[in-house]
């Protein structure tokens, strides 16, 4: 919506529009519309003025703090994300050194008992003969048996914290998403805001300067548009207009 020019300005025009016809009507500042008008146009600047309104200063501060509030967010969900990947560094190596520590006792335990069997056939004096053989390859297999579970118990443990470690990378990355998601819907209602702020600040000084223009005219001080015909109290008003002037 177009702004009205300022009552100066259309006088401005009107002087010069009307000074080959003589109609010269006295405008003194204090012939302006009364201070309601000035009031009302300072409160809607405090209010509404894009750069130094009250409601501009609100919307700088929405979106200062919706930024603030993502760099907030932003860093604690690094942080979790940081000290989440290292809990779980730090449970797969214990668990891979549990892991070792097993294997290493089962290999010991076999050791013994192959040194106890090798002890046993010697005392029997049948250390050369195929006794120790079959015993070595049974503690083979048996040991073969015993080490299985262990394997397979430290292969689904590492399969589960692999996992755990992309799942939890998985939130992690969803809740940064929704972070920035939500700073995008803030900002843009800010700037949907401060848009219609915009508009309703420029109708309304549009509509105010409507009404001063209007109220100057009715009391005679700003004449109307040369194609249109003065009416009978503007008129008398400039008439009278001219005769305090004169008297001046």
């Amino acid at each position: 919506m177009a702004r009205l020019q300022d009552p100066r300005q259309l006088l401005a025009r009107y002087r010069a529009q009307n000074r080959a016809r003589a109609v010269q009507p006295v405008i003194r500042p204090e012939d302006y519309p009364g201070p309601e008008f000035d009031i009302q146009r300072r409160a809607l600047s405090r209010a509404y003025d894009p750069n130094t309104g009250y409601e501009a200063e609100d919307i700088a501060t929405a979106r200062r703090r919706a930024g603030e509030q993502l760099g907030l967010t932003t860093s604690d969900l690094n942080r979790q994300r940081s000290e989440g990947l290292f809990d779980f560094q730090r449970s797969q190596t214990r668990g891979t050194e549990d892991y070792g520590s097993a294997i290493s006792n089962l290999q010991r335990n076999y050791s013994i008992l192959g040194g106890r069997q090798r002890e046993a056939a010697n005392a029997a004096g049948v250390i050369r003969g195929g006794t120790l053989r079959a015993a070595a390859k049974k503690r083979a297999e048996n040991m073969s048996v015993e080490r299985k579970p262990i394997d397979t118990s430290h292969t689904r443990f590492l399969e589960d914290i692999d996992t755990d470690r992309t799942r939890f990378g998985q939130g992690i990355d969803r809740s940064l998403a929704e972070a920035a998601r939500q700073y995008g819907y803030e900002t843009e209602d800010l700037g949907t805001r401060e848009r219609r702020s915009g508009r309703e600040y420029a109708d309304s000084v549009a509509d105010l300067d409507r009404q001063a223009v209007y109220a100057t005219q009715q009391a005679g001080l700003v004449p109307p548009a040369p194609s249109t015909k003065l009416t009978a109290t503007q008129r008398a008003a400039l008439e009278r207009r001219r005769r305090l002037q004169r008297r001046r």
